[in-house]
């Protein structure tokens, strides 16, 4: 069992740098164990990286990660002192990228599915144009459906989202299409608000009155605007997020080409 300390916050667009030491018995020195990595006369010339000796497939095993080309390293520790004596060692390095290809189209396009029916919700509206009692209920109704869908998918993908103290890109990702439909709702019920603020003697789309008035137009500006603000945000930050997070990793990839 091999144990690596991570760090998730770009998940799962991270990548890792694992490092494995195996080392001989405390006490057996280099009289009696000597580790070293087994190479040809060809490989000796370039004893500082285990890329020519690893196999393709070494790589095509793991169906989460991919083992970065050349980014692979093998040497032979110091010798380590111990109060029952010396062992020799050798120190493995891998770099990983992972595969996210399951997180984007598993559940980053269902989020994203689910936030665009959410904004059909700027289309329901009485038979005057303005928020009745009848299509306000069918906006909340269609958008408490969508939560509720969003918090059930959610519940049965938690088996493939690590559980940490802090947020990654993909929960922030989620967290946000959360944060869609709250506004969603918000939007609704000021809309609800506005329609029933009428002229004196101009009835209201429940038949009451006010001293306030906002126009069919101006009511649809306010459900074109909220449109626009919320499709455009959320795909800002939905896209803002793996791009930040997929150029460190490109960061780190030339780092390694260039080592």
């Amino acid at each position: 069992t091999v144990a690596n300390q991570s760090d998730l916050r770009t998940f799962p667009f991270d990548y890792d740098n694992v490092r494995i030491v195996i080392a001989s018995e405390i006490g057996t020195g280099d009289r009696y164990v000597r580790l070293r990595w087994q190479a040809s006369n060809d490989q000796e010339k370039h004893d500082r990286s285990a890329s020519a000796i690893t196999p393709a497939s070494v790589g095509e095993q793991s169906m989460e990660w991919d083992l970065v080309k050349g980014g692979n390293s093998v040497r032979r520790a110091d010798k380590i002192h111990n109060v029952s004596g010396n062992y020799t060692s050798i120190e493995i390095q891998m770099r990983l990228t992972r595969r996210y290809g399951f997180y984007l189209w598993k559940i980053m396009l269902v989020v994203w599915m689910i936030a665009c029916m959410s904004w059909a919700t700027f289309l329901v509206k009485g038979e005057s144009g303005r928020i009745d009692s009848e299509s306000f209920i069918e906006r909340l109704n269609y958008t408490a459906a969508l939560l509720l869908a969003a918090v059930s998918f959610l519940y049965i993908s938690q088996e493939s989202i690590p559980r940490l103290s802090y947020l990654t890109s993909l929960d922030t990702m989620i967290l946000f299409s959360f944060f869609n439909l709250f506004g969603v709702i918000v939007e609704t019920v000021v809309l609800k608000i506005m329609s029933n603020l009428v002229l004196p003697g101009e009835e209201g789309a429940d038949g009451n009155s006010a001293n306030m008035t906002f126009t069919n137009d101006y009511l649809a500006k306010v459900d074109m605007w909220s449109l626009c603000i919320s499709a455009g945000t959320f795909h800002l930050v939905e896209f803002l997020i793996p791009i930040v997070a997929l150029i460190s990793r490109w960061r780190m990839l030339s780092k390694v080409k260039r080592w």
